[in-house]
């Protein structure tokens, strides 16, 4: 009779994973935690027949869509991007199933009803061998804050334009014309023989003054005083230049 043979059980309580897997389980865990701290989130998917398939998100997902990646594919793109922005996302998932990356900006909406932004960074990483589908990784920055500040930004702009064009027109273009004016006069009367009468002659020196604070305002609007223009003491620096100019600012120095 064969002798028997004793076999044992490891308990599973008392488990210690190898070395190559508690690397492998640390490696998961960091990942996991760093695509969970990006202000979007992280995603995996594959690309089949041109469409691009997710397979896996970070949390930051529901925190965009407002709703799990099951429930995203169950309401379908339409539900989330207009047709123009599916269009171009059909666009950059044939450039990846190509080999190229994916670098794009897309508006949507999220199941709530809130608009967002997202940049959208992919790359395919090549299938191993015996498998028939390259994987797709990516990263979906929320940039809506960033959009929200730009458009802000250029309503800021558009206004600002609009007020010196006004200013243009009504302050500094009223201006020029009494110069003009005053000075035809001048003109007129000397061609006579007259002599310039004083009083039109410092009226005139009052409007051409008056007409280059108005420039000097006006500037100021399209390029206001910063570091990169020398600050406040260049522009002191500056004023000082140009005191003895007879049009010239009027300097003075006080102390408290």
């Amino acid at each position: 009779m064969p002798a028997s043979r004793c076999i044992r059980f490891a308990d599973p309580g008392h488990y210690r994973p190898q070395a190559g897997e508690s690397q492998l389980i640390d490696s998961e865990s960091r990942y996991r935690t760093i695509a969970n701290l990006v202000p979007g989130f992280v995603f995996e998917g594959v690309v089949k027949d041109g469409q691009p398939h997710p397979s896996w998100v970070s949390k930051g997902f529901e925190r965009v869509y407002g709703c799990t990646l099951d429930r995203f594919k169950e309401l379908g793109r339409a539900a989330f991007y207009d047709e123009a922005t599916r269009a171009r996302l059909d666009a950059g998932a044939l450039a990846i199933a190509q080999g190229s990356d994916l670098n794009l900006e897309v508006p949507l909406t999220s199941i709530d009803g809130v608009q967002h932004w997202l940049r959208v960074v992919a790359r395919t990483v090549p299938p191993e061998k015996g498998a028939g589908v390259g994987r797709v990784l990516g990263v979906a920055e929320d940039i809506t804050e960033r959009k929200r500040l730009e458009r802000a930004l250029a309503a800021a702009i558009h206004e600002e334009q609009q007020r010196l064009g006004q200013s243009i027109r009504d302050e500094l273009g009223q201006e020029l014309m009494s110069v003009a004016l005053l000075a035809r006069a001048l003109a007129a009367s000397a061609r006579k023989g007259h002599q310039p009468n004083t009083a039109d002659l410092d009226r005139l020196s009052t409007l051409a003054s008056k007409t280059i604070s108005t420039c000097h305002g006006i500037s100021q609007g399209l390029a206001p005083l910063s570091e990169a223009h020398g600050g406040l003491v260049q522009a002191l620096h500056d004023m000082a230049d140009r005191r003895d100019e007879p049009s010239g600012p009027a300097v003075r120095f006080c102390s408290d």
